[in-house]
């Protein structure tokens, strides 16, 4: 069989499959969009209607279909746990995005939520376009776009996003786009687009430092600029209450410990284990002081990477390394921000494949991408005391970010080392077994079938 053949082969297998993934995507979208309520957008969609009500942005949102254990209602502040009863929940997000979410608060609720995904999935292919065109920039990427496309809409990172109607997607793109501008050295743009991500999401403050120690002072000051612009704008329409009650609902957080939350803090929380996901008085003291022992380390590896910017490569690498230390360090690294890792991941197939091949790093990421996208269903972690369930699928999210930090600095350091500019793969013959990707997806499948008709985001 010549390789046209397969090739054409290759792209109608992959068409159905991305068809199937998006057709189930739809379906999941219709699903939610008829249970008024029943979405994290639904938070977002009521802050923008009472910000245009001239109310309470921060005020309690009814949450409807929900049933809660005891002790969460007690802390009013409320999580889903079935389909069952009405209640409420609140706002996490800063004052900025009711404001840019004031528009979809004209509509009603479910065409809301279906023009919100229907951007989203378009902000996800943007990203995979991109990502895909700049690190491999000489060649006929259709197939590869197709291929990421359809295994990305099968995933719980991407799919939990449309479930929920959540963010992630979005500060994706905004974080694509600036690595790219940057890469170009287009530096005030670059800024001007990490910024606005950087009002949105404040992990995004990884960066200034980042940034600034390569010393990169025009992409800096266009970051604090429209950061503070975006800010103001916001100020303006809600005065300084809004942003009070902001940092106020911001110290109401129970639920690190949820096996959704990736972060090195979340993994403390279900480590120590306390009720209703925060440390008991007796633990808290060590399990602070570990945290920030950690998160100071993380931050010197991100300022290590950037102190080594010498090519295009290391660049990428360095970027790559602040993404992961972000979702590490933010007391809250959700499942749903795991479509950042579509940088990392390209940047260390790209490694493989042109500076360093090897059997240890190919399963060593096959192994983060399987652990970061096996599907499950949200739990609590309230007063489980099974160490070894603690530390092992309670925790798989946090362990695919330990393994791609690991890969990311072992390919930085192999980068400084000038005998390893000659392409290693091109000595050994040897590439990245694209194809192996999909046996890592295979356990994630079962999200075309199981969340378009059972929804358990």
């Amino acid at each position: 069989m010549n390789a046209g053949k397969i090739n054409y082969l290759k792209f109608i297998l992959l068409l159905v499959i991305l068809a199937a993934s998006l057709i189930a995507t739809l379906i999941l979208i219709q699903g939610m969009a008829a249970k008024h309520l029943a979405t994290d957008f639904a938070m977002f969609y009521e802050s923008a209607k009472a910000l245009l009500a001239h109310q309470d942005i921060y005020g309690s949102t009814p949450w409807q279909h929900y049933q809660l254990p005891a002790e969460i209602v007690k802390t009013k502040i409320y999580i889903p746990i079935a389909f069952v009863g009405i209640y409420h929940s609140a706002n996490l997000n800063p004052p900025l995005l009711s404001l840019l979410v004031a528009p979809f608060a004209l509509l009603s609720y479910g065409q809301a939520l279906w023009l919100w995904n229907l951007l989203s999935l378009a902000c996800a292919i943007i990203t995979i376009v991109i990502v895909i065109n700049t690190l491999y920039p000489q060649k006929d990427n259709l197939l590869l776009i197709l291929a990421t496309m359809a295994a990305c809409f099968s995933v719980l990172p991407f799919y939990s996003n449309i479930g929920l109607g959540e963010l992630g997607l979005f500060i994706t793109l905004f974080l694509v786009l600036g690595w790219r501008l940057a890469r170009q050295d287009k530096q005030i743009s670059a800024g001007m687009v990490l910024g606005f991500a950087l009002s949105l999401k404040l992990f995004v403050g990884m960066f200034l430092i980042y940034f600034l120690v390569q010393k990169r002072w025009r992409l800096l000051t266009s970051m604090v600029i429209c950061f503070i612009g975006s800010a103001l704008v916001a100020f303006m329409v809600v005065g300084s209450r809004g942003y009070l009650e902001y940092y106020g609902v911001l110290h109401t957080i129970t639920w690190f410990a949820t096996n959704r939350n990736a972060s090195f803090y979340g993994y403390l929380v279900r480590l120590f284990n306390g009720l209703v996901n925060s440390p008991t008085s007796q633990s808290v003291w060590l399990m602070s002081l570990i945290y920030i022992l950690g998160s100071l380390v993380i931050t010197a590896l991100v300022i290590w990477a950037a102190k080594c910017r010498q090519s295009l490569l290391e660049y990428d690498l360095g970027f790559s390394i602040t993404i992961i230390a972000m979702l590490l360090i933010s007391p809250l690294g959700w499942v749903y921000y795991f479509p950042l890792l579509l940088i990392p991941i390209f940047v260390i197939i790209h490694f493989i494949n042109n500076r360093y091949y090897s059997d240890t790093m190919v399963f060593l990421l096959l192994a983060a991408i399987f652990l970061a996208c096996i599907p499950y269903k949200f739990h609590l972690v309230r007063n489980v005391h099974d160490l070894l369930l603690i530390l092992t699928s309670y925790s798989d999210l946090f362990y695919a970010l330990l393994i791609f930090m690991g890969l990311l600095l072992f390919a930085h350091k192999k980068m400084q080392h000038k005998h390893y500019t000659v392409c290693n793969s091109q000595l050994t013959g040897r590439q990245f077994p694209l194809g192996l990707i999909w046996l890592a997806l295979l356990p994630s499948l079962n999200l075309l079938l199981m969340s378009a008709f059972r929804p358990t985001f």
